[in-house]
């Protein structure tokens, strides 16, 4: 099992950058410039950037889905506490979903 520091994420919100490629957070220290968070572009030998295999739209969408990671854990979370049928197929795909972010296997 993974310590506590281990398991903290960057808080949100996270947002999508201007060119939606890459994901940014609220500077830790309260800093004015977000901190890149996550990038869907994969640098190529010439120091630029490159999305392929995957399409542009492919790669913005995926950042898309990155930058709504902490608040699809919120509902999870959520979802778990006002359930009242702790068995049901929509608590243990949370459960799976939240082991699967916050590092824990089962």
């Amino acid at each position: 099992m993974k310590n506590k520091e281990q398991l903290k994420h960057t808080p949100g919100p996270w947002r999508v950058s201007g060119d939606g490629y890459d994901v940014y957070a609220k500077h830790p220290h309260g800093f004015d410039t977000p901190v890149t968070i996550a990038s869907t572009k994969i640098a190529d030998d010439s120091g630029g950037f490159r999305t392929y295999p995957f399409s542009n739209i492919t790669m913005q969408a995926n950042a898309r889905l990155i930058s709504a990671a902490p608040d699809l854990l919120a509902v999870a979370k959520s979802h778990l506490d006002f359930c009242g049928f702790k068995n049901c197929n929509t608590c243990k795909l949370a459960e799976s979903a939240i082991a699967k972010a916050e590092g824990v296997t089962k």
